[in-house]
C-alpha cells in the first residue's frame, strides 16, 4: 500500500510540503501555485508595463536565474525588451563560477548579457578589498562593502543601458531579514526605501522585486523540478554579515511557527504605508557632493567607503 504523502488539492503524489498553507502538493499543482503567486505580485505592484525596458540583475544563483526564467516568459506576451546585468565583485573560486551559470543561461533564453566588475568601476575586486580592510583593522565587513558597491554598480550599468526597471531576485526571506536587521539599526530610512513606488531620483533606476512574496525554499524546488540550471555554491564571506545571524533566528522561528516569516513581511509593508501615507513621509536622494551620484546625505555610502580603503 502506498503511503506517500498526497496533493491536497489533486490527490495525486505530492512532492513538498507548504506548512504555513498547511497543504502538501505533486508537481502539477506546486508549480501552478508558484506561478501563479509570482504573477499575482508582479501584476499587484504594477512592476512592469508596456515598452519597459528591464535589466535582470543575474548572479548566476537560483533567485536571480529564475526571476529571469519567469520574466523572460511573462515578456513574451507583453511589448517590453529584457536583458541580463552581472555584477563580478572578484571573488576568485566563487563569482567567477557562477558567471559560468549566468552566461548558459543567458544564451538558453538568447538574451543580451552584459557584464561589469568592482574593478573597472572601483579600481579593486571585493578580496582586495577585504585584504586592505585588514590591514587597515576596518570594522566594517565584506557583505557591507559587497552590498554597497552592488547596487552602485547594478544602478549605474542599469542607467547607462537605459533599464526603466532592474529586476532583482529578492525573495520573502532575503525582504524579511531585511527589514528585521533595519529595525535593529534603527534605520527607518533603509526600511522606507524597500518597494518604493515613487521617483526618488533622476539618477536612479526603480527595483522591482518579482519574488519577494516567494520562500527561499519553495524557489530552490521550483528551479530544481523544472531543471533550470543554477550555481548553488555559498559566498565564502556569507558567514561573517549580520544577516547570517537573523537568517538563522528567523529559520527557527518560522520552522516552530509557521508562516511567521510571511506575516512579518506583511506586518512590515503596512507599518511603511502607514508611515508614508498617514504621517506623509516621503523619501527623496539627493546628489553625493563628491560624485554626483544618489544619495541620502552630503557624501554617498560608497564615496565614504572608499576613503576607508585607501586609508
Amino acid at each position: 500500500m502506498d503511503k506517500s504523502p498526497k496533493c491536497s488539492r489533486c490527490g495525486k503524489k505530492a512532492i513538498i510540503d507548504i506548512r504555513y498553507r498547511e497543504e502538501k502538493l505533486c508537481r502539477r499543482c506546486f508549480l501552478k501555485f508558484f506561478e501563479k503567486r509570482v504573477h499575482r505580485n508582479i501584476e499587484k505592484n504594477k512592476m512592469i508595463k508596456p515598452g519597459d525596458r528591464v535589466a535582470v540583475a543575474l548572479s548566476g544563483g537560483k533567485d536571480s536565474t529564475l526571476t529571469l526564467y519567469i520574466l523572460k516568459e511573462m515578456l513574451n506576451k507583453v511589448k517590453c525588451e529584457l536583458f541580463a546585468v552581472t555584477v563580478d565583485e572578484g571573488i576568485k573560486g566563487y563569482r567567477d563560477k557562477a558567471i559560468e551559470f549566468a552566461k548558459r543561461n543567458t544564451k538558453e533564453l538568447d538574451l543580451t548579457h552584459i557584464i561589469v566588475s568592482f574593478k573597472e568601476i572601483f579600481g579593486y575586486t571585493l578580496n582586495e578589498i577585504v585584504e586592505k580592510n585588514k590591514v587597515l583593522r576596518g570594522a566594517r565587513g565584506p557583505c557591507t562593502f559587497c552590498g554597497v558597491f552592488r547596487r552602485r554598480a547594478l544602478n549605474i550599468l542599469s542607467r547607462e543601458l537605459k533599464a526603466s526597471k532592474v529586476a532583482t531576485g529578492h525573495n520573502l526571506d532575503d525582504e524579511s531579514q531585511t527589514y528585521l536587521m533595519n529595525f535593529f539599526r534603527g534605520d527607518i530610512e533603509s526600511s522606507l526605501k524597500m518597494n518604493c513606488d515613487e521617483s526618488i531620483s533622476e539618477l536612479f533606476v526603480k527595483r522591482i522585486k518579482p519574488l519577494s512574496t516567494t520562500p527561499e525554499r519553495e524557489i530552490a524546488a521550483y528551479a530544481l523540478v523544472k531543471g533550470i540550471p543554477f550555481h548553488m555554491d555559498e559566498c565564502p564571506y556569507a558567514q561573517e554579515g549580520m544577516r547570517n545571524v537573523v537568517r538563522v533566528h528567523m529559520n527557527k522561528i518560522e520552522s516552530t511557527f509557521a508562516g511567521s516569516r510571511e506575516n512579518f513581511y506583511y506586518f512590515m509593508n503596512e507599518i511603511i504605508k502607514h508611515l508614508k501615507t498617514k504621517e506623509k513621509m516621503k523619501f527623496k536622494l539627493s546628489s553625493c557632493i563628491l560624485c554626483g551620484e544618489p544619495s541620502s546625505k552630503e557624501i554617498c555610502k560608497v564615496c565614504e567607503l572608499l576613503k576607508i580603503i585607501r586609508g
